[in-house]
């Protein structure tokens, strides 16, 4: 297996870091861009969220809202499904088609005059985002085994996303109309065909990582000689002598042919993830305990499996599934959170505008301006990142206080005055939910790497998954609950759930050691 150079690991990472900050940025463009050019020949033309003459009755809420949640219903859908493809061939290659599709995606996006039109280009804009989003983490979570690089890196894609979520719409809305100055039914087309490119750049980009072996032999564990076998032997009592070859099927004395993972025979420990080379590693169905004396493999970073002499612990050690790592509690308290921890400000997203009409009479200026507080989360990230390498041991406390205060923050808007106070709180809350995401997403894998295979795509699809579902209980559900018990109502459930599951952080606190 050839060895990595630093500078190709940096270049995979930048490559998979902007691909995800494109994929949000043309993500949250639409929810800007379509209220203006929407066709449908109804009352929504030429209104927007943001009308100023406060009336309680938007008749675009209904199409936005229609809009916003077919992209997450999509996801919903997406991501198990990329996440179970990506387990079971190679990342950068979904990577590469996922760049292909969103490309796609601004073709369609600039052709779309109406709703309908829109809706489908959304649709198509939701599969290439779960895709780029499940094969980049999925990437860094493979690359990366040291916990502390693995925290860096996941930091770093966090900004980006939260940098793209919060321009994007000024952005587009800035492009959108200088463009409708000039042309009015070409805007669209100026607002997202200069993505398109970019797009194409990134997958003739990633490309090189795609389609050779000599890479993906490095990266995710791909012998360059793939009928090449590799062979343990060990004799107990002159009975057994087992054969591990690359399709794993284990040939015994009687002829039978089972399926079998690492067997108990083969007990020679292999180099354990904390070595010092932990970026050199080679996929855990590749190599069985004990090594032939041909092969050769030195340096590499694989799960240690020393230990786990007992035939169920190493049943632990197979294929991962959706389905076993949803079963693990400590699993489910990390999604849990992280989809709560989503869920506020989701839900602010969808019913925060109308309450400030209602409540200030606020024009689009204001209603936007209140988002431009998000890049408190920038120092929420820094400074998470930096209590990680510095205190590792008592950052489990950070996300059980941070989602508290978050739920506390929104009983504080609603009884906030001026519209810029809102903004301070989201500012804030933004600081806390991006503590909360800093710490507890690089938990998943760690988790994987102590109980399961190195198999990272189901993690990251599960782990993506908890975003969409918060999107998408934000976007329907919360909509009627707010119009028929007020915003109150919504504030002070958000609270209490909060407060109700900040304890459960504590039974995390042996992954942080």
């Amino acid at each position: 297996m050839m060895k990595l150079s630093l500078n190709q690991k940096l270049f995979l990472t930048v490559i998979e870091a902007f691909s995800v900050f494109l994929t949000v940025f043309l993500s949250q463009m639409i929810t800007t861009v379509f209220p203006a050019y929407s066709s449908v020949k109804t009352e929504i033309e030429n209104v927007s969220i943001a009308s100023t003459n406060c009336s309680n009755d938007n008749p675009s809420n209904v199409y936005v809202s229609i809009l916003i949640g077919s992209k997450y219903g999509t996801e919903l859908i997406m991501f198990p499904i990329v996440g179970w493809i990506t387990d079971r061939s190679h990342p950068p290659q979904i990577l590469f088609t996922g760049a292909l599709i969103e490309a796609f995606a601004c073709v369609v996006y600039c052709i779309s005059d109406n709703f309908y039109s829109s809706i489908l280009a959304r649709i198509i804009d939701a599969i290439g985002y779960s895709i780029v989003s499940t094969s980049g983490l999925t990437i860094i979570y493979t690359i990366y085994v040291n916990e502390r690089s693995r925290n860096k890196v996941i930091t770093f894609d966090s900004i980006l996303v939260y940098i793209a979520g919060s321009t994007s719409p000024i952005i587009a809305g800035a492009i959108f109309e200088s463009a409708s100055k000039i042309n009015k039914d070409s805007a669209r087309i100026f607002t997202f065909v200069w993505l398109c490119p970019l797009f194409i750049i990134l997958a003739v980009a990633i490309s090189p990582f795609a389609f050779r072996n000599s890479y993906m032999s490095r990266y995710f564990g791909i012998s360059v000689v793939k009928k090449k076998s590799v062979e343990c032997k060990k004799f107990q009592n002159g009975k057994n002598e087992l054969d591990i070859n690359n399709s794993l099927l284990v040939k015994e004395n009687d002829g039978n042919n089972i399926n079998s993972t690492l067997q108990q025979d083969c007990s020679e420990s292999i180099p354990s993830s904390g070595s010092k080379n932990a970026d050199q590693f080679i996929d855990h169905k590749m190599v069985p305990n004990k090594m032939s004396s041909s092969l050769s493999l030195p340096d590499v970073d694989v799960i240690d499996i020393s230990q786990t002499k007992s035939k169920n612990h190493l049943e632990m050690k197979k294929q991962l599934s959706a389905a076993k790592l949803l079963k693990d509690p400590h699993v489910m308290v990390v999604l849990t959170v992280l989809m709560f921890n989503s869920l506020i400000g989701n839900s602010l997203e969808t019913t925060l505008p109308i309450f400030m009409i209602k409540k200030f009479c606020s024009d689009q200026t204001q209603q936007g301006a209140v988002w431009l507080f998000g890049f408190f989360s920038l120092i929420g990230f820094f400074l998470s990142s930096m209590l990680f390498h510095l205190k590792t041991s008592v950052c489990w406390i950070l996300p059980m206080v941070g989602i508290v205060i978050n739920g506390a923050i929104c009983i504080c808007i609603f009884f906030s005055k001026p519209w810029w106070v809102i903004g301070v709180c989201l500012g804030f809350m933004f600081f806390f939910s991006s503590m909360t995401e800093c710490i507890l997403i690089p938990v998943v894998p760690k988790i994987i790497d102590i109980k399961y295979s190195k198999s990272y795509g189901s993690a990251s699809g599960l782990t993506l998954l908890t975003f969409t579902i918060s999107g998408l209980i934000g976007t329907f559900p919360i909509g009627p609950l707010v119009e028929y018990f007020g915003f109150l109502t919504l504030c002070i459930l958000l609270c209490c759930f909060t407060c109700l599951l900040s304890p459960f952080m504590a039974c995390l606190r042996k992954y942080f050691k």
